[in-house]
């Protein structure tokens, strides 16, 4: 295996198209851990990327999917250089409801479609290419599922994440509330950012009420975030109460933002606070 500095170079064999080679190189970078690309060697030219993607499609006399999705992963994908794209032989620590939507590489109107194992986690993700261009998306199996459940019940699925113990599950769920922009779904953050149990939750609840929009409602959440901003026993949420305060720019919270501002126990929060009173003045 050859040694370029501090970089390993090895062939890649998984395709093979006549007058071509196929490398990858790695290597360590820093925090980011292993890192990886394909080059393709032709007439003694070196090309990554799309030139070489390009360069070793334009090669094949018909498009073959398989082929395809190896390249696209040597070639456009982000640091799978290497590996191999999904197959239905592949089902170890994969959730059951991706290996439900998964199938081999295809073709439809110009794009190529695979599925490849994420790196880090236990699941699937889906990757589409456009042909023509080399334009590469890629996108989580459990969020394209996650999508499809919220498009036929969305307060089922955002119950259940709000449930989760997980914080980020709970973002995702207030995201979604955001997203509905209805009465109901803003009564439903403020209750969490003053009732929730655990102060992250609240934390995040706080936060997901400084993204209100329209008048009436900015007034209502402004009313919640000030009480919270008087009385949560978490400085961390507190904290939040004045950020979002500070979004909202709702001069009904002027008097609350005035007593966090002089009197808060936390230097944090009183900052926050004389920010967003300078956001009113202005």
């Amino acid at each position: 295996m050859p040694i370029l500095g501090d970089q390993q170079m090895k062939p890649y064999n998984a395709v093979s198209i006549p007058g071509m080679e196929f490398f990858v190189v790695s290597w360590v970078q820093g925090p980011d851990g292993d890192r990886s690309k394909g080059v393709l060697r032709v007439s003694g030219t070196e090309l990554t990327g799309k030139a070489a993607f390009h360069n070793a499609q334009k090669a094949m006399a018909t498009p073959n999917p398989l082929k395809l999705a190896h390249l696209a992963m040597l070639f456009l994908d982000d640091n799978v250089a290497g590996f191999k794209p999904w197959s239905k032989e592949m089902t170890g620590s994969v959730p059951g409801e991706e290996l439900a939507i998964a199938h081999p590489p295809e073709i439809s109107d110009g794009v190529l479609e695979y599925w490849r194992r994420h790196q880090r986690m236990a699941g699937l993700v889906r990757c589409r290419v456009v042909l023509a261009s080399g334009d590469i998306s890629c996108q989580l199996g459990s969020q394209i599922i996650h999508n499809a459940k919220m498009a036929s019940d969305p307060m089922a699925v955002i119950e259940k994440d709000l449930a989760d113990e997980n914080i980020s599950v709970i973002r995702r769920g207030l995201d979604g509330l955001v997203a509905l922009a209805s009465d109901a779904a803003q009564k439903r953050i403020s209750d969490l950012a003053l009732n929730h149990h655990w102060y992250r939750a609240r934390g995040a609840a706080t936060k997901a009420l400084g993204k209100t929009v329209g008048s009436e409602q900015a007034k209502k959440a402004a009313k919640t975030l000030s009480r919270i901003l008087l009385f949560d026993g978490h400085a961390e949420v507190r904290r939040e109460a004045a950020i979002a305060l500070g979004v909202l720019g709702e001069p009904s919270a002027r008097e609350a933002l005035e007593k966090a501002a002089k009197g808060d126990a936390d230097g944090n929060v009183r900052g926050f606070a004389s920010l967003a009173l300078e956001k009113l003045h202005k």
